[in-house]
C-alpha cells in the first residue's frame, strides 16, 4: 500500500547536463539528510511481538531507489498512462526503504508539452509516509527557482546503526509491552476527561436524540471487491476559485465538503450510467491529518510515519438535487468532526499501537482476503485532499508543468514485466503472436541471435468458457494452435539445443482440469490434458539427458483469464484462489526438484487449510466481524453505554479503587502477583473490564440467533488469545521462574519454539512426542493381526479369563486418530477392562491413508467393518458380534449396521455408540456456524486436488474449538515457563493424528451439512439406511463437558432408533476422557434414564445419578444382552482361514 505523484516537467530549457543520469542522482542524494525516512527499513521482530521497528538499512543503494525508463513510441499520453499505471502497481520490496523515484522520458508525443519533456513518478510506502509527509517528501526534492537551492549541510556524516539482533529486538518490545499499561492508562484517562467535557450531561455525541435514528446500511457496491495487481489512475483539474464560491451557497461549508459534494454527484452520475444507483448513500473514508501544522511536518526525524485518522462521511450519492447533497455533507462532517474533538487527535493513532502485532496481522490478512466478501462493506470508496504545491517548483532546473490524469491500464504485460526485472537482470523484449503459424520460428529466430536458452517456460495460452457446441470456431482454432501447437513447436525448436548442452529446463504450464472433465471449459480442458500428457512423454524421453521437464498443473490463480472467465460459478472460489507469485515459486521449485508433475494450491505441507476441516467458510468468519461492526454502526448507543462503563471501570482500576477480580477456578490467575501486586492486579483488571465490555456489548446489541452465536464465538475467541498471561511480561510466574533460572527458562522456552516449528508445524507441543513407545508403554495388550486388508488390520486380542461371553466385541475406532486410545497404559486401557470381565475384543486399526488412497470413502469403510465382522464370526464361530463405534468411528459402524440390516444379514447382537453424533445440526459445534453449503463444496474440491485431508488440518480442527485449552495453556507452559511438553499417555495418543483420504472428509462435509443420515436419506453401498429399522439393542454413552460432540447432540440420537432397544448413559467427563479413566478416580459419575423424551433437558430431570464409571454399566449390559451362556475362551489367535500374521498392535499403527 503506497501513495505517490506523477508530475511532468518542461525540460526543453533546461541544461541537459543537469538531466543525466549522474546529476539527478546528485540531486537527490544531497537531499536524502533532510528526511530520516529514506535511508530506513522495517525490521520485523521475532514470533510477531511487537510491530516492525525502523532501522537504518546499512546496505542502502541509492540505485535501486532510482529508475530511468523511456516511453515506447510514439510517446503519447496512452503510452505515459499505461506505463505509469503498470509502475504504480507493483508492490514494494518490504526489505528496502520504501521509497522509489522514477524518471520516464520519451514524453514526444502529448498535446501541449515541449520536446524534452518528462515525468517523474514518486512512490511512498503508506508505512513510511501518509499524504500529508509524502507532499513533505516531494518538496524536499525540488528547488523554488530553476537554479539550485543550497542545501545545508547534514550535522553529521551517516552512519548506520549496528543492525539489531533478535534478543535486542525481542528485549525492546519486552520493555515496550511491559509499559503500555502505563500508557494505555494515560491515553484512556485524557480521552474519558475529553468526553465529558465534551459532552458534560454524559450523554452521546449529539444530544440525547442523536442516535434515535440508526444510521442506514452501508451498500455493497462494485467499488467493494478483492484488491488485485491492476490499477486505474486518474485525474481532472477544478478551479478553486470555482471550490471556494460554491462553499459561500452553505454558511459554514469548506471546501472539503466541496469536494466531497461534487465527488458524490460524480459517482451518482456514474453508477446511474451502470443502472446501479442505491437508495442508500455511498459512504466515504475521508483521511485526516493529525499533524500539528509547522512542527513535525517540517522535521527530520518525525516528518516521515503515518499519523492520520479518518471520518466516515455519508456524500450523498441518494440525493439528487445537488445544493441538498451539499447541505448533507456539511451536516454529517460537522458531526464527524465533534465526535473527533471529542477523542483527541493524537489518542487515535496511538489506540492503534495498543493492538498486539500479532492480532493486527492476523486482523489484516484476513481482512485482504475476505473484506471484499464481507455483507457490509465499512465504506465504499475514499476521498482524501492534500493540499498541492503552493508555489511553483523546480526540478534539476525543470518547471513543474501539471499532473495529468491517467487512463485504464491496458492488457500489454511485457513493459511491466521489463521494468520489473532491470534492476536484476538484463532483460530483452520480444514480442510474437505464438498463435500464429510462424510465431514459434519469429521466437526461436529472436531468441537464439542473444544467446542459447538453458530454461522454457510454456506459459502462452487461451480460454473459453461455455458450451463446445455453441463455441466458434475461431476460438477451437486459437486454444488448439497457442495452448496444443505452439507449445509443442517451441518446445521441438529449443530442445535441440538444451540435448547438445546436455543441460536445460522445461516447465510447461498445465492446469487442474487437466486430470479432470470440466463441463463449459472442454477444448481449455483438454489442451491442459494434452500438455500434461505430452510434458510425461517428454520427460520420460530426456530423462537420461540432463534435462529437467516439468508440468505445472494449478488450480484457480489471481490472473487477468481468470478475471476475464469469472469465478461467480464457482462454490468458493476465492477460498480456492492462489497467488500468481505463490503458483510462479512453486513452478520454479518443483523444475529444480525434478519433479515432473506439480499441483500448487493453497494449501501446506501437501494438506488443505483449516477450514477443510468442517466446510468452514472463512468468509462466515469476517461476516461475524462485519455483522459486529455494522451492528456497533447502527446502534452507537450500545457500543457508547459500554464504552463509557469501560472507561468508568478503567479510572476506578488506575486509582486502586475497583474490587474485579478472576474468577475462583481461572487457571491463568492464581498467581498472587494478580491480587498482591499493584500492577498486575491493575492489568488483570484491565482484562476482566475489557472482557466484561465485549459481553455487555453483546447483551445490549440487536444481533440474534445464528448471527449472535458467531458474533460469541469470536468474541470468546478474542478472550482467549489476547490474555495478559499470553506474554511473557503479563505473565508473573512466567516472570518469577525467569528471575529464579537466571534467563534459563526463556532460552529453553526458545528451543521449543524452535523444536515445534520444526516438529509440529509452529503449535505448542502438548505432549512429549518421545515419551511412550506405541507397543511397549501403549497399545500393549497381548494380541495378534488375524486380518489384513489394504484398508485395515483386524486385531484378536488375548482373553484373560477362562471363560467369555458367546458374543465377541468389535471395536471401531475414530478414523482421524489412532485406535489405541482404548488401549493405553494398563491403568487405562478399556481393551484390559473388558477382557478382564470375560468380553473377547477385536478391534480394527485403520491404516493411515496415503495420496492413492484418496477415493476411500464411508462406503469403502463400512465395507471393511462388515468384513471384519463376517471374520470374526468365522474364527470365533458366534453367530452374532457386539459391534461398538467411537467418535467419527461409530457413524461407520452405524453405517455397516444398517447396510447389514438392509441386505436381512442377522450378524449383529448389539450396537454400542460412544460420543458420536448421527443427527447433526449447525448448533452442535462452534464451527457449525460457519458452515454453508459454499463453503463445503469448496472444500471438497480442495481436498480432492490434494488427495488427502493432512494430520496437521486435523490437529488444527480439533485446535480451534477450545484455543485455551489446546494451544495457549501450552504456549504458557512452553513457551513461557520453558517447561518440557507433558509426558501423558492421553496427550501422547492426542498428538498421534492421521490423515483422512478425500473421498470420505467429502462424505463427512455432505453428512455434517445435509444431515442425510437423519432423513434417512444416506445410502451406503447401495442401501438405504434407516436405523429405526434396527431391532437389536443399542447402548449410547456421552460426556457431559465434551466439546467435540456435545451430550445434547449424542443424546438427540436416540430419537432415530426404537426407544425400547435403546439405553443413553451421560457421564462427567469430556470426549476422551470418557474411554480412557482409571477406576480409581473418585470424581466419576454418571446418570442413567428410563424413558427418552425428544428433549434432553427432559430427559436429564428423569434420571438416576450413579457413583463410579460408566464402564461397569456397560460391561453388565454387553453381558446381559448375551444371547447364550458363556463359553471356553479360545487358546490361539485366528483360525486356519485367518491366521496369525503379525503381533498386536500390528503394523498400521505404526505407519506415518
Amino acid at each position: 500500500m503506497h501513495v505517490g505523484s506523477l508530475c511532468i516537467y518542461d525540460g526543453s530549457q533546461t541544461d541537459p547536463e543537469r538531466l543525466t543520469e549522474e546529476a539527478l542522482s546528485r540531486t537527490v542524494s544531497e537531499r536524502l539528510h533532510l528526511n530520516a525516512t529514506t535511508r530506513r527499513r522495517l525490521v520485523k521482530v521475532p514470533f510477531e511481538a511487537d510491530y516492525p521497528y525502523w532501522i537504518e538499512d546499512r546496505d542502502f543503494d541509492l540505485e535501486y531507489h532510482l529508475r530511468r525508463v523511456a516511453l515506447p513510441s510514439p510517446g503519447d499520453r496512452d503510452a505515459l498512462q499505461q506505463l505509469a499505471s503498470r509502475i504504480f502497481a507493483r508492490p514494494m520490496d518490504m526489505t528496502k526503504p520504501l521509497w522509489e523515484l522514477t524518471v520516464i522520458e520519451g514524453l514526444n508525443n502529448i498535446p501541449g508539452l515541449p520536446p524534452n519533456s518528462f515525468a517523474v513518478l514518486t512512490k511512498t510506502h503508506h508505512a513510511a509516509v501518509d499524504g500529508a509527509s509524502g507532499l513533505h517528501f516531494l518538496e524536499l526534492l525540488h528547488d523554488l527557482s530553476p537554479a539550485p537551492t543550497p542545501i545545508p549541510a547534514a550535522r553529521e556524516s551517516w552512519q548506520p546503526e549496528p543492525v539489531p539482533t533478535d534478543a535486542e529486538l525481542l528485549f525492546r518490545s519486552g520493555v515496550k509491552n511491559f509499559t503500555q499499561p502505563f500508557r494505555f492508562a494515560q491515553t484512556l484517562g485524557r480521552q474519558f476527561s475529553q468526553q465529558m467535557s465534551a459532552f458534560p450531561n454524559g450523554g452521546a455525541p449529539g444530544g440525547e436524540n442523536s442516535f434515535s435514528t440508526p444510521p442506514q446500511a452501508i451498500p455493497k457496491t462494485r467499488f467493494n471487491g478483492m484488491v488485485t495487481a491492476h490499477r486505474v489512475l486518474g485525474s481532472i483539474s477544478v478551479s478553486l476559485a470555482d471550490i471556494k464560491e460554491i462553499r459561500q451557497v452553505v454558511p459554514g461549508a469548506t471546501v472539503n465538503d466541496v469536494v466531497l459534494a461534487v465527488c458524490g454527484g460524480a459517482l451518482r452520475s456514474y453508477l446511474h450510467a451502470k443502472n446501479e444507483i442505491d437508495q442508500t448513500s455511498l459512504v466515504a473514508m475521508a483521511p485526516v491529518n493529525l499533524r500539528v501544522p509547522g512542527s513535525d511536518a517540517q522535521d527530520s526525524e518525525a516528518a516521515g510515519g503515518n499519523r492520520v485518522s479518518a471520518l466516515f462521511v455519508s456524500i450523498g450519492t441518494d440525493i439528487e438535487e445537488p445544493l441538498a447533497r451539499l447541505q448533507h455533507i456539511h451536516a454529517e462532517t460537522s458531526k464527524s468532526k465533534l465526535i473527533h474533538q471529542a477523542v483527541g487527535a493524537s489518542d487515535m493513532t496511538n489506540y492503534s499501537k495498543f493492538v498486539p502485532a500479532f492480532t493486527a496481522a492476523l486482523a489484516s490478512r484476513l481482512m485482504t482476503e475476505t473484506a471484499a466478501n464481507a455483507p457490509a462493506p465499512p465504506f465504499n470508496v475514499s476521498i482524501t485532499n492534500i493540499p498541492g504545491p503552493q508555489e511553483p517548483l523546480y526540478f534539476s532546473g525543470s518547471p513543474m508543468v501539471t499532473a495529468i490524469g491517467l487512463g485504464p491500464i491496458t492488457q500489454d504485460k511485457l513493459l511491466e514485466l521489463a521494468n520489473e526485472l532491470a534492476p536484476l537482470c538484463e532483460v530483452h523484449v520480444i514480442a510474437v503472436d505464438l498463435a500464429k503459424r510462424r510465431g514459434p520460428a519469429k521466437l526461436f529466430a529472436a531468441v537464439s541471435e542473444i544467446g542459447p536458452v538453458d530454461t522454457l517456460i510454456n506459459n502462452a495460452g487461451a480460454a473459453y468458457q461455455g458450451r463446445f457446441a455453441s463455441m466458434p470456431l475461431e476460438r477451437i482454432h486459437d486454444i488448439v494452435h497457442l495452448n496444443m501447437r505452439a507449445l509443442s513447436e517451441t518446445s521441438a525448436l529449443f530442445l535441440p539445443q538444451m540435448l547438445a548442452a546436455e543441460q536445460g529446463k522445461i516447465l510447461n504450464v498445465s492446469s487442474v482440469v487437466g486430470f479432470q472433465a470440466v463441463p463449459g471449459m472442454a477444448m481449455y480442458s483438454a489442451s491442459k490434458a494434452f500438455v500434461l500428457s505430452f510434458t510425461e512423454s517428454l520427460a520420460e524421453e530426456t530423462r537420461c539427458s540432463g534435462i529437467k521437464v516439468c508440468a505445472l498443473c494449478p488450480g484457480l490463480t489471481d490472473t487477468e483469464m481468470v478475471g476475464d472467465l469469472g469465478t461467480d460459478h464457482i462454490p468458493g472460489a476465492q477460498l480456492m484462489m492462489s497467488q500468481p507469485e505463490d503458483v510462479a515459486l512453486q513452478g520454479y521449485n518443483a523444475l529444480h526438484q525434478g519433479e515432473v508433475i506439480r499441483v500448487p494450491g493453497r494449501q501446506t505441507d501437501g494438506g488443505v487449510p483449516l477450514n477443510a476441516a468442517l466446510g468452514v467458510d472463512r468468509k462466515a468468519f469476517m461476516d461475524a466481524w462485519a455483522d459486529i461492526f455494522e451492528t456497533s454502526r447502527q446502534q452507537p448507543a450500545a457500543l457508547w453505554n459500554v464504552t463509557r462503563e469501560f472507561a468508568t471501570q478503567f479510572a476506578s482500576i488506575a486509582m486502586g479503587n475497583s474490587d474485579l477480580s478472576p474468577e475462583p477456578n481461572d487457571k491463568r490467575f492464581q498467581d498472587p502477583a494478580w491480587i498482591e501486586n499493584g500492577l498486575y492486579r491493575r492489568l488483570g483488571q484491565t482484562y476482566i473490564a475489557w472482557t466484561q465490555a465485549l459481553d455487555g456489548w453483546l447483551d445490549e446489541s440487536q444481533l440474534e440467533g445464528m448471527n449472535r452465536e458467531r458474533a460469541r464465538y469470536v468474541f470468546d475467541a478474542a478472550k482467549d488469545i489476547f490474555a495478559p498471561v499470553n506474554t511473557l511480561v503479563g505473565n508473573p510466574e512466567a516472570m518469577r521462574i525467569a528471575r529464579e533460572t537466571k534467563g534459563r527458562s526463556v532460552i529453553r522456552g526458545l528451543k521449543n519454539i524452535v523444536d515445534d516449528l520444526q516438529h509440529n508445524h509452529g503449535y505448542p507441543a502438548c505432549a512429549d512426542r518421545n515419551a511412550f513407545k506405541v507397543g511397549q508403554d501403549v497399545a500393549a495388550s497381548e494380541g495378534a493381526v488375524v486380518y489384513r486388508s489394504e484398508l485395515l488390520e483386524l486385531i484378536q486380542y488375548q482373553p484373560t479369563t477362562d471363560q467369555v461371553v458367546d458374543a465377541p466385541l468389535l471395536y471401531v475406532f475414530s478414523q482421524v486418530n489412532r485406535f489405541y486410545l482404548g488401549d493405553l497404559t494398563p491403568d487405562r486401557s478399556l481393551f484390559k477392562r473388558l477382557l478382564d470381565a470375560g468380553i473377547p475384543v477385536f478391534a480394527v486399526s485403520w491404516r493411515n491413508p496415503k495420496k492413492e488412497h484418496r477415493n476411500w470413502n464411508l462406503d469403502s469403510y463400512a465395507d471393511g467393518i462388515i468384513q471384519s465382522v463376517s471374520v470374526i464370526r468365522e474364527i470365533t464361530g458366534a453367530p452374532k458380534v457386539n459391534l461398538m463405534g467411537l467418535c467419527a468411528g461409530g457413524l461407520a459402524a452405524t453405517a455397516a449396521a444398517g447396510v447389514m440390516n438392509a441386505r436381512g444379514d442377522d450378524w449383529i447382537n448389539s450396537l454400542s455408540l460412544f460420543v458420536n453424533v448421527l443427527d447433526n445440526r449447525p448448533e452442535d459445534s462452534d464451527f457449525g456456524l460457519f458452515v454453508s453449503e459454499r463453503s463445503v463444496e469448496a472444500q471438497k474440491q480442495m481436498t480432492r486436488m490434494s488427495g488427502l485431508f493432512e494430520e496437521k488440518n486435523v490437529f488444527e480442527m480439533f485446535a480451534m474449538l477450545r484455543f485455551e485449552e489446546n494451544i495457549m495453556g501450552f504456549l504458557r507452559s512452553n513457551y513461557l515457563k520453558g517447561e518440557d511438553p507433558l509426558k501423558h499417555p492421553l496427550l501422547f495418543w492426542s498428538i498421534d493424528y492421521t490423515r483422512l483420504p478425500a473421498g470420505l472428509h467429502a462424505d463427512f462435509l455432505d453428512l455434517s451439512l445435509h444431515n442425510k443420515l437423519a432423513k434417512r436419506e444416506m445410502k451406503i453401498l447401495g442401501k438405504r439406511i434407516d436405523l429405526s429399522k434396527i431391532d437389536y439393542p443399542v447402548y449410547m454413552m456421552a460426556g457431559s463437558t465434551d466439546h467435540i460432540t456435545p451430550w445434547k447432540a449424542c443424546y438427540r440420537s436416540t430419537q432415530l432408533f426404537n426407544a425400547d432397544n435403546v439405553q443413553f448413559v451421560l457421564t462427567n467427563q469430556n470426549h476422551t476422557q470418557t474411554i480412557s479413566s482409571r477406576d480409581d478416580n473418585k470424581h466419576l459419575k454418571h446418570w442413567i434414564g428410563k424413558s427418552y423424551p425428544a428433549d434432553p433437558e427432559a430427559w436429564l430431570n428423569t434420571v438416576d445419578e450413579h457413583a463410579g464409571s460408566w464402564v461397569l454399566n456397560w460391561i453388565d449390559w454387553l453381558k446381559e444382552k448375551s444371547p447364550a451362556e458363556p463359553v471356553q475362551a479360545p487358546i490361539a489367535y485366528g483360525n486356519d482361514n485367518f491366521p496369525e500374521i503379525d503381533a498386536a498392535p500390528g503394523r498400521y499403527v505404526l505407519e506415518s
